[in-house]
């Protein structure tokens, strides 16, 4: 509640906007009306992002690109042994997109980019998404899903990524 509307004064309507729940409404007092609107909780603006759904396996494209890309990283032999054993893992573990990007040391791609985009608009037309595929070490390697994980981070930056993770050190 404002008790002194004066000394909100210059201040940004965010600053002067103090939403309270009470009962199934939100109130909120503006230092310029001193007034109360109460609106209805199924009228609010539905201001949240949708959650991202996600599929139990990879999609079809997501283990070749993996192992093109730890290729890079590995040689090819391993590589491929890399793959192959991130297909056949069973389990999927999860973690928070902020975490991954973290442990990866890669940083967060903009929602521009044109593949974290395209995973925003999927989630938003209610499309699963593939989980992301790791190596665990230090780093970690996102072997499959980077623009996966930004996305995730612009919904909840707290959602868990399902994730499938083998060693560096796994036997092929």
């Amino acid at each position: 509640m404002i008790t002194n509307p004066g000394a909100l004064v210059g201040l940004g309507t965010a600053a002067r906007l103090r939403p309270e729940r009470r009962g199934v409404g939100l109130t909120q007092r503006t230092a310029s009306t001193k007034a109360a609107c109460t609106v209805p909780k199924e009228q609010m603006p539905k201001e949240h992002a949708p959650t991202e759904q996600w599929k139990k396996q990879p999609e079809a494209q997501d283990l070749p690109a993996a192992e093109s890309y730890l290729s890079l990283l590995v040689g090819p032999s391993e590589a491929a042994a890399l793959a192959k054993a991130l297909g056949r893992h069973e389990g999927l573990r999860h973690h928070p997109a902020k975490d991954l990007l973290r442990a990866s040391g890669l940083a967060l791609l903009g929602r521009e980019d044109v593949e974290v985009k395209a995973d925003l608009d999927k989630v938003r037309s209610g499309k699963k998404l593939s989980p992301v595929l790791l190596v665990a070490g230090r780093p970690l390697w996102i072997a499959d899903g980077y623009h996966r994980v930004c996305a995730s981070y612009y919904l909840d930056e707290k959602a868990l990524v399902p994730c499938r993770i083998v060693e560096r050190s796994s036997p092929r």
